[in-house]
């Protein structure tokens, strides 16, 4: 027999709303040549939190210039990456390779300032500064990868999600987050319903209990939100480890 979590997963994925078309969501560029389009969508749940994030595919060579325009222009202080580096997905978006670890890709001149390695390596955290050549500002942002987690599965455990969010509490919410795995969808969505839904629950909004009313508003905005049975089950269980652990952690 079906779990009743399977049951509202189904319903979710079936409603009709849920491929309506988000082009009045769609992140845009700011671009005099007439095409801003990327494959990004910008994601908010209504309510007291105006916290908005923006979910996109991984970027590839013919897009890596767009993607660096599309964080610059919006100021987003964090990118979080839940995909290896893999051919016809996502490819290598840093300059890891490149001396002194800085690029240019485009109008944008792209450098890491410091490496972290937590989670017995399965977390990296960079320090990014992206520079305009046009306006010289300087853009700095915090840039998590985390490359153990296949496409269409969830993780194999909450130790290395878990740290992701809690690095995210403290992130300021100006500006939109952003996430993106492969595709935009799968694991980005895991990731950031998790998040939406224990910082909902800790300002007392029970109405984040209702997981799968995230996941249909999530999925009105950008197709294929949270795409997988075994995603679905993996936010339910990182939201209770979460929210047990601050229990724990707060005395009680």
């Amino acid at each position: 027999m079906r779990s009743t979590c399977f049951d509202a997963f189904l319903y979710c994925f079936n409603l009709d709303i849920c491929f309506s078309s988000v082009d009045e969501n769609r992140v845009r560029l700011q671009t005099s040549e007439g095409n801003d389009y990327i494959n990004a969508s910008l994601i908010k749940i209504e309510g007291n939190d105006q916290t908005r994030f923006i979910c996109t595919q991984g970027p590839k060579p013919q897009t890596f210039d767009h993607f660096w325009q599309m964080i610059y222009e919006n100021c987003c202080p964090v990118i979080v990456m839940v995909t290896p580096v893999e051919a016809k997905k996502c490819h290598e978006y840093l300059p890891l390779d490149k001396e002194e670890e800085q690029g240019d890709y485009g109008k944008f001149n792209v450098k890491i300032t410091k490496t972290r390695y937590i989670c017995d390596g399965q977390l990296e955290l960079r320090s990014v500064e992206v520079q305009s050549n046009e306006t010289y500002r300087v853009h700095s942002l915090l840039h998590m990868r985390y490359s153990l987690w296949d496409d269409h599965e969830a993780p194999k455990g909450n130790t290395v999600v878990q740290q992701i969010i809690k690095r995210l509490y403290h992130i300021p919410r100006e500006h939109p987050l952003v996430a993106h795995c492969s595709a935009g969808i799968g694991r980005s969505g895991t990731t950031i319903t998790i998040l939406n839904t224990v910082e909902r629950i800790l300002r007392g909004e029970w109405s984040a209990l209702e997981l799968v009313e995230t996941v249909r508003k999530f999925r009105n905005q950008r197709v294929g939100m949270v795409e997988r049975e075994i995603q679905y089950k993996f936010c339910y269980s990182a939201v209770a480890n979460e929210l047990d652990e601050l229990i724990k952690n707060s005395g009680y």
